[in-house]
């Protein structure tokens, strides 16, 4: 029986395991998305256009500054919960979903049905750079 904690943020996350309902968390995987933090106009080939509004005086760009972060984020997502797919054979009983409320709404849209069964708690805490003790801490005393 192995119990999965993803503990992740729109840029990092870690796969802790625990192997029992009362032991610790070992680290099991860690993933790095660098484009997730990238300046807009790394992740663009275009900037957005410009115009002039006939209510105000000067000029104003006309695009969704975060969409490129935003997709990032979405596609990082996608591969952590590809990532949890890939660990289902190895005999994962339960999975804890830790991460802010922005990049959780992300999970919950990309996890898989069968690895969706297999969740048991979500938490929206952004515990990424906390230690396993701590991240422990905020789970039951019983996986």
């Amino acid at each position: 029986m192995t119990i999965l904690v993803l503990v992740a943020d729109g840029a990092h996350a870690r796969l802790l395991a625990a192997h029992s309902q009362a032991s610790d968390l070992d680290d099991w995987q860690h993933f790095e998305h660098p484009r997730s933090r990238a300046r807009n106009r790394d992740l663009t080939s275009d900037g957005p256009g410009t115009g002039r509004g006939s209510a105000a005086y000067g000029r104003h760009t006309m695009g969704h500054e975060g969409e490129p972060h935003r997709h990032e984020e979405e596609a990082f997502a996608t591969e952590l919960c590809a990532q949890l797919d890939a660990a289902l054979p190895q005999g994962i009983s339960k999975i804890y979903l830790i991460a802010p409320a922005r990049f959780l709404g992300m999970l919950r849209k990309a996890i898989s049905k069968h690895a969706k069964k297999l969740v048991v708690k979500e938490l929206e805490l952004d515990l990424v750079g906390a230690d396993n003790r701590a991240i422990r801490h905020h789970l039951p005393q019983f996986l």
